[in-house]
């Protein structure tokens, strides 16, 4: 275990040191770096079980090498996935942290700046209503456009069909009407 976390904190370390390097590629001016066009960004996150081991208590040991006994802390974190990439690519640059919007966006944005974000580019960002990430992304990136995803934009027209009124057969042929537009 304690190899795998050493490799972990040097592939951060790693992952860090290339994403404060596109970033600065960000700060290019735009006669020598013009940069996309449009660039896509999208943002998701999902709670995941994360546990932690601490000392048991007394003085209990481990039968082989007799290491004091631990126990494992479950706790539920959320963690947050993102990728960039150019609209007209199909390989994109994702980026995962168990951190506040503000750190993930950051590293969103490093990861677009590899893919040619400059302050020209139309950022078009799919993402669901989090509180905040709206508001982050707009902070961060400039000239952007934000979609609610697809999931989450059916999900309060159905709400909004079923405030109207409509009954359930009305509020299907309402909901997909509105999704094809």
């Amino acid at each position: 275990m304690r190899v795998t976390k050493q490799r972990a904190e040097e592939a951060e370390r790693y992952v860090q040191s290339r994403l404060d390097a596109e970033r600065s590629a960000f700060e290019e001016p735009l006669r020598t770096r013009p940069g996309a066009d449009q660039v896509l960004v999208e943002l998701d996150g999902c709670a995941i079980c994360t546990g932690t081991l601490e000392p048991s208590p007394g003085s209990e040991r481990t039968p082989v090498r007799s290491l004091p006994c631990h126990h494992r802390v479950d706790e539920w974190r959320e963690v947050r996935v993102g990728l960039t990439r150019r609209l007209e690519e199909d390989r994109p640059t994702y980026v995962a942290a168990m951190a506040s919007y503000p750190e993930v966006v950051w590293s969103l944005f490093s990861a677009a700046a590899s893919h040619g974000l400059s302050t020209r580019t139309e950022t078009i960002a799919v993402a669901d209503g989090g509180n905040g990430l709206k508001e982050e992304l707009e902070v961060q990136f400039p000239n952007l456009t934000f979609l609610l995803d697809r999931p989450h934009l059916q999900k309060h027209l159905h709400e909004t069909a079923e405030a109207m009124g409509l009954d359930e057969e009305g509020r299907g042929d309402w909901v997909r009407r509105h999704i094809k537009r």
